[in-house]
């Protein structure tokens, strides 16, 4: 061998160092398709594999059919031609919405492009490593040809695999980044949303197309570089083509940041509703409850009177006897009346007594334990802001109770105490073990598929609680959910409207 690589096997090292570079592009396409969509195929894996090796075959058909000799439609129709049959891909192999798949599809492309066209500065900032060979030539520290040969060759391979290399490197966090940018992996794009953050994406991969229509022009058949030309442009096209990812990644958080909010006003509409209609319910409960003291009391007092006077005349009617029993009978339906819990506060205990016929009715096994759920009397906070608490706290929890297995033990536990100004309101229930929190979510998220009118009960307990300058927490140990709610015992600081 005259020198270190002869030309078939340099060329067999580079088209290896390709297809493992291709492979890897395949396994950053499947790990994004993977962490947005869900695959039509029963193994997940069997779905990326599919992927990875699509991906490579695709490429070195395209590069056989569609080889680099400079020609611009060429160029332009074998990259129309891979994003196209990308899209179709993600269509055909996963589930969801079809917007969701063409960003995807766009958005790898326009990062793949970019990447290379980043990673290829290193071959050309190692023109000057050639430069430094031929230097070294001319001055007589290289003397044998076949040495300057080696030495060549060598510097091309190792510049060609850095440049594969940081491609790949590139976009992999590329794709690690929009993955951790873009949170609300379930929201249903609109056809605005879609072109808002589609528009960065199909930017930055036009502009890479026409760098590759552009960059190698021939000259007397002698391929010239763009950047050989206009020596500035190894400073102007980098800093444009990262401004370009810049774009494409700010686009998709603001776009997350605009899904967030526009999901806190929902959740705010709702809770309104939802506090007006309970404010309306808390007032008629009070008002209830009070005339049904005020009848129990009487009536009370005027059995007492009726009883005496049966006595009296007990041994002078016959029908004494059956008046007792009668009266008797009418106390015990008057005592019915009364409330099962008494907690010092009547909104408290009609929902507790609400609440603890609905889970008997839905659970008879559920243990419930609201002995040590006290309200103090000079109890400042609104009566609705503590039944927006309750309410939703106790529907969490016997909705997390219904969802376990008949044979395992079911319980809810309430409790209340007070320290200096601040009051704490704490529940435990039992649950399956299983809770979904979205990445960068504040509460669980709900299991119910209407997400848009439910699972807003943690945001509207938040709510409440801020009104007195307080705060939720919530904890699990082992199958147990906890819930701490701490307020100050102090008039509310804002209403809503």
């Amino acid at each position: 061998m005259d020198n270190f690589f002869n030309t078939s096997i340099y060329n067999i090292m580079i088209q290896a160092v390709n297809i493992l570079a291709m492979l890897f592009q395949g396994y950053c396409l499947q790990n994004l398709y993977g962490s947005f969509l869900e695959s039509r195929l029963k193994s997940r894996r069997q779905t990326g594999c599919i992927i990875i090796v699509g991906w490579v075959l695709l490429k070195l058909i395209l590069s056989y059919f569609f080889p680099s000799n400079y020609d611009s439609v060429k160029t332009f129709a074998k990259l129309v031609f891979l994003m196209g049959v990308l899209i179709a891909v993600a269509i055909f192999l996963y589930q969801g919405a079809v917007a969701l798949k063409l960003y995807l599809s766009v958005t790898f492309m326009a990062f793949a492009e970019i990447s290379f066209f980043l990673a290829y500065m290193i071959l050309i900032l190692g023109n000057h490593i050639f430069s430094f060979w031929s230097w070294c030539i001319n001055q007589g520290y290289i003397i044998s040809p076949v040495l300057a040969q080696t030495v060549f060759e060598i510097t091309s391979f190792v510049l060609q695999v850095l440049v594969y290399v940081a491609f790949s490197v590139l976009t992999y966090f590329l794709i690690i980044i929009l993955k951790n940018k873009y949170q609300k992996k379930n929201y249903i794009m609109q056809k605005t949303e879609l072109m808002f953050i589609l528009t960065p994406s199909m930017t930055g991969l036009l502009l890479c197309i026409f760098l590759r229509m552009i960059i190698v022009t021939v000259e007397q058949g002698i391929p010239v570089l763009l950047y050989d030309r206009y020596p500035l442009l190894v400073v102007v096209i980098p800093a444009v083509l990262t401004l370009s990812l810049l774009s494409i990644l700010y686009g998709v958080k603001l776009f997350q940041d605009m899904v967030v909010l526009n999901q806190e006003k929902q959740r705010r509409v709702i809770m309104e509703q939802q506090i007006k209609g309970l404010q309306n319910h808390v007032t008629e409960m009070e008002r209830v409850y009070s005339g049904i003291r005020g009848m129990r009391h009487d009536i009370k007092n005027q059995m007492a009177v009726v009883m005496q006077l049966v006595e009296q005349i007990k041994n002078k009617e016959d029908i004494s006897t059956e008046w007792n029993r009668y009266l008797l009978e009418l106390n015990r339906s008057i005592d019915r009346l009364e409330l099962q819990f008494r907690t010092g506060n009547v909104v408290a205990d009609a929902i507790l007594n609400m609440k603890f016929h609905e889970a008997k009715s839905k659970m008879e096994n559920i243990r419930i334990e609201v002995d040590n759920l006290i309200f103090p009397k000079d109890l400042k906070i609104e009566s609705y802001d503590l039944a927006v608490i309750l309410c939703n706290a106790l529907d969490n929890a016997i909705e997390a109770c219904e969802k376990m297995s008949f044979d395992e033990e079911r319980f809810l536990c309430a409790s209340s105490f007070q320290n200096g100004k601040m009051f704490f309101l704490k529940f435990e229930n039992s649950f399956s073990g299983k809770i979904k929190i979205e990445k960068g979510a504040e509460f669980p998220t709900t299991g119910k598929k209407d997400k848009e009118l439910h699972g807003i009960g943690f945001y509207n307990m938040k709510l409440s609680v801020q009104k007195y300058y307080g705060a939720l927490d919530w904890e699990i140990e082992g199958e147990v959910f906890q819930l701490t709610v701490m307020m100050q015992n102090k008039e509310a600081t804002t209403e809503l409207k």
